[in-house]
Formats: C-alpha cells, structure tokens, sequence
C-alpha cells in the first residue's frame, strides 16, 4: 500500500483494506475513491437532505399522529387537531411548525380558518388507516368533554362547512326569500326584484349569488336580458325540517326574517349534533392508530432516516443497487461493527443476499427508494 493510498483512505483499517482488495481485486484504492466521490453526491443532495429532514418530522408520536389524521381524513384545522389528539392550542402549533418546516405538511389558509394538507412526499412514509378503525369508532352522540372555547369553535367551523356559504346573514336571507317566491310563484326569482326588495347595488347582489351559486344552493337561468334564480333540490332540503313550528312559505303573509332566523337556528342545532360524533370519529382514529401492527414499520422508518449515516448508507446501496459492508465501511470510513449494527437498525429497508463469502446488500422498500438519489456521479 503506497503512502499516497494510505493518506487517502484515512484511517481505514488494513483489515477492511485487504477485504476490499479481495472483493475488486487489489483495486481497493480506486474503489474507495469512487465510493467516497458517490458519498459527496449523496451529502449534497437534495433527496438525502429532504428524507433527513422528514426524519426530524417523524421523531414524535405526536406529529406522526397528526400525519396519520392528515392522511385518513384529509384536510384538518388547528382545531379539529386540538380536538382529536386531546392537546392544547400551542401544542398543536409548535409541532404544526416542525412538519411544516421539515415538508411534509402544507399550510393555507382559508377565510379565519387555516387548513393543514400532507405533501404527496410525505404520504408514503406514514401509516395508513386500519381497516378495522371504524368498526371501533364509538357510534354513540354522547357528549364528548371538550372545553367550552373549543367547542365553540368547532361548532362554527361545522356550520361553515355543513352550510357553506349560508353563515352570512344576507345570503340566508336571499335564500328565504327566494323559496317564498318559488311557493307563491311556482317560478324562480327575478334578479331585479331580489335588489328591489334588499335594497341592494347590482354589485353587492352579483357577489352574494356568485357564493350561493358556487356552493350549489341556488341555481341561475337567463330569461331575456334578466336572470331568474332558482333553489336547487340541496336547497330546497334546508326548508324541509321535521320540526312542525317551522314557519311555512306559503301564503302571502309569511316573514322571510321569521324564516330565515329559524333556518338559522336549525342550521347551528345540527352542527352542534354533529360536533360530538365527529370528534369521537377522529378520536377513534387516533386510538386505532395507537395499536396499528404497522405502527412498527413506521417507527423503524423512522429510526432509518432520521440518523445520517444510516441515511447516507440507504443513498449509496440505491445508487448502487447493491454493495457489500466491506465497501459500506470504507466508503463511511467506520468501522465493520458500526456497519453491521446499522444495517440491523435498517431491517426492512434493506435486505442481504448471500453470493459465496459475501453478503451483498440491496433495497427492499420501493417507495424509500424512489425518494433516494439514484445516480452515480460522473468519475
């Protein structure tokens, strides 16, 4: 072994370098450079620095719950999270932060609310609802303990999203007066009269019906050079309610304000119904999850790339699809133990293929491999 070699391969041991001559046949030096020009790219790349920063993200119970929730019901808010996971509003916002930062979340905000999505990076790093979940989801309406400031606010982020667009007190108004017309008329209702009777500008009234159009409660015909305005069938279901006091539009002297304050009333009783049988579906989520059997391969997962050198182990194995721990060693500079003892830790990502007297690893997880740099820099 020359002196020149010898500086270049630091203090790797003579036994890892004869392992090496034997596996390349005594080209042990140009294998270690290529190997570690190989490990540079991997450093800088921006898949390794991502998954490593994933790693970071999946660190906490906590946070892969959230991802877990994000991932089996879609888009949650800060409250709907506080609800479920049974922590505190800061508590949620400090961890919100870290999956934010570490890209696996994204965040938006709509009106006062802001809505949290998972990445599609981040979806196959995270579990996947049981399917046995809803068969332990508690069916009963019984009230959940929540703390009256929450649920406050869940009440009214179920009213925005049961009767969207109707939480504005005009448009409740326009839709009551709408559905009086069409059992007086038996037709749809003028633009123009809609404006007489709010006392309105054009303006105003275009961007209220644009709403209520949009969010399928109303529907528009052109007639001539005017627009006529109809409930649609969703709409119409609004005005058919069990209960017998409800003012009935018929008949010339019904009050829209009488009809549209009690819709308003109907409307808040059902989303306060609903609060308490959505927050045990997302509770009971959250406990399925606690005794998920995939639980294991997401904390292994987690274990695999939020350590560096185990994540830089995974790059190289993929760039090269397959290397040996003689090889792993030499180009980590570490020892075979350190080596050995990582690839334990990498169970499932990694698997072992015995080939005379060496053991060849390879990939064994598909999507990890697909968010791993995959090619070899150019010599």
């Amino acid at each position: 072994m020359s002196r020149k070699s010898g500086a270049f391969m630091g203090r790797l041991s003579r036994a890892t370098y004869r392992r090496l001559n034997g596996l390349t046949g005594h080209l042990a030096s140009s294998r270690i450079r290529e190997l570690r020009t190989s490990l540079q790219f991997a450093k800088a790349s921006k898949n390794v620095r991502s998954l490593w920063e994933f790693g970071i993200g999946l660190t906490d119970d906590t946070r892969m719950f959230i991802l877990s929730l994000l991932k089996t019901h879609g888009d949650l808010t800060a409250t709907e999270l506080e609800a479920a996971l049974e922590i505190s509003q800061p508590a949620v916002a400090k961890q919100m932060r870290v999956l934010v930062n570490s890209g696996l979340v994204d965040r938006r905000q709509e009106g006062r609310w802001v809505n949290y999505s998972m990445l599609p990076e981040a979806a196959g790093l995270v579990l996947s609802e049981d399917p046995g979940a809803a068969s332990r989801v508690a069916s009963s309406s019984a009230p959940v303990p929540l703390l009256e400031p929450l649920r406050s606010r869940l009440e009214q982020l179920m009213l925005e999203r049961m009767f969207r667009g109707l939480t504005d007190p005009t448009r409740l108004y326009i839709v009551s007066l709408i559905r009086i017309h069409e059992s007086q008329a038996r037709e749809g209702m003028r633009a123009t009269l809609l404006r007489r009777t709010l006392r309105i500008h054009r303006t105003t009234l275009a961007k209220h019906m644009h709403i209520l159009v949009g969010s399928d409660w109303v529907t528009h015909k052109s007639r001539g050079r005017g627009v006529t305005y109809s409930l649609t069938e969703e709409g119409k279901d609004l005005f058919r309610g069990d209960d017998r006091s409800t003012p009935s539009p018929e008949g010339a002297g019904c009050d829209p304000v009488l009809l549209s304050e009690h819709l308003r009333s109907r409307m808040e009783e059902k989303a306060q119904q609903s609060v308490d049988g959505y927050v045990q579906q997302l509770r009971g989520t959250v406990s399925a999850l606690r005794d998920h059997d995939n639980r294991a391969l997401s904390q292994r997962l987690t274990l695999a790339i939020s350590d560096r050198t185990r994540l830089l182990m995974l790059a190289l194995i993929n760039m090269y699809g397959k290397l040996t721990a003689t090889e792993l060693a030499a180009a980590l500079n570490v020892s075979h133990a350190t080596v050995s003892e990582h690839i334990g830790l990498l169970a499932g990502f990694v698997k072992g293929t015995p080939q005379g007297k060496w053991t060849y690893y390879s990939m064994d997880n598909p999507q990890l491999a697909r968010m791993l740099p995959v090619r070899i820099p150019v010599q």
